[in-house]
């Protein structure tokens, strides 16, 4: 029996040859490192991951840290808006009280047969050394000012007012138009200094309630809210029965 040819156990072994896998073309090291290579990409894809989300956190942290500081913020918007408006109603019912007075005090002047003393702008000062013709004049024409509304040409006047008649029986009354027109302009320090001298160092003329009040809302307006407070304290505590004293009283809650 002849026997079988020898080439086809040839072909057979060189078609398997040809089928083997891809990778079998390559070394074992270079397979490793293939894989070593993956590893590498995945692990740096992980942490790319990692890192998109930790910076989603962080960033959605910071956004509601932004968040409770706007709402922060706008609550204090509204308490300052509160606070200003209350200053400003404050200062319009004073400056109403003080165009009552300034009218009376030009009616009086103009008109009325009753001493200039008995206008609630013009005190009695028993004792005190009398104006001399040109404080008067000055005088007079400072608070003429004031009456037109020139609240800094009034300022400026009491000013020189002060400076040239330092002794004169109309020093509380200047530095209470003085503080006035300060108050009025929002020099809120100026306004403060000039009701302070009526305050502090004629406690007992007829214009330091009036004065106490002026400095109260001198304070607020500089921000001293405590001090303020405690102005508006003592008035109640030394003149409650005074129109000042019971604007005070209405201020504090009483």
């Amino acid at each position: 029996m002849p026997k079988p040819p020898v080439w086809p156990l040839y072909v057979l072994i060189a078609s398997a040859a040809f089928c083997r896998p891809a990778f079998a073309i390559f070394s074992d090291d270079q397979a490793r490192q293939g894989v070593a290579e993956l590893r590498q990409q995945v692990q740096t894809l992980g942490e790319r991951v990692d890192n998109l989300a930790r910076a989603q956190v962080t960033q959605s942290n910071d956004l509601e840290r932004l968040r409770e500081e706007m709402r922060r913020l706008t609550g204090r918007i509204e308490e300052l808006q509160y606070k200003l408006e209350q200053i400003e109603k404050r200062q319009r019912d004073f400056y109403l009280d003080l165009d009552a007075r300034l009218t009376a005090l030009g009616a009086g002047a103009t008109g009325s047969a009753a001493p200039a003393a008995t206008s609630p702008a013009q005190p009695t000062t028993q004792g005190a050394p009398a104006s001399s013709g040109n404080a008067k004049a000055d005088f007079d024409a400072a608070l003429g000012k004031l009456q037109s509304r020139d609240a800094k040409g009034a300022l400026a006047a009491f000013q020189d007012f002060l400076r040239q008649h330092p002794n004169d029986a109309q020093i509380p009354q200047a530095h209470f138009w003085a503080g006035t027109a300060a108050l009025q302009l929002k020099e809120y320090e100026t306004a403060r200094r000039h009701f302070a001298r009526v305050v502090f160092d004629h406690p007992k003329h007829e214009l330091a309630p009036d004065a106490m009040l002026g400095l109260a809302n001198a304070l607020q307006g500089m921000g001293d809210e405590v001090g303020s407070i405690d102005m508006l304290k003592r008035l109640v505590e030394r003149h409650p029965n005074t129109p000042a004293g019971q604007v005070a009283r209405q201020r504090l809650g009483r």
